[in-house]
């Protein structure tokens, strides 16, 4: 019986760390989107323009990383229900 309390006492834990993970990335994202709202003048030089497109990667690569946690997530609790139906 301890066991398995102990055993939802560490899904709980894994599940509140996903959670709280995937708020930071999407706080992460929206600061980084805000900062390219503004958009870039017609004159913008090239610095300008490369460091932006290095910021937009970063926005799609916490996007990916977002997703695969996810995904990931789903996988694991599929696998589980799977577990409890057999």
């Amino acid at each position: 019986m301890d066991a398995a309390a102990e055993s939802t006492a560490s899904k709980e834990e894994g599940t509140k760390l996903l959670f709280k993970t995937m708020e930071s990335l999407n706080a992460l994202r929206d600061i980084i989107v805000k900062g390219l709202e503004s958009g870039l003048r017609n004159d913008a030089p090239d610095s300008a323009i490369a460091m932006r497109q290095k910021w937009r990667l970063c926005e799609i690569g916490l996007e990916d990383y977002s997703f695969v946690l996810l995904s990931r997530a789903y996988k694991f609790a599929i696998g589980m229900e799977l577990l409890l139906a057999t």
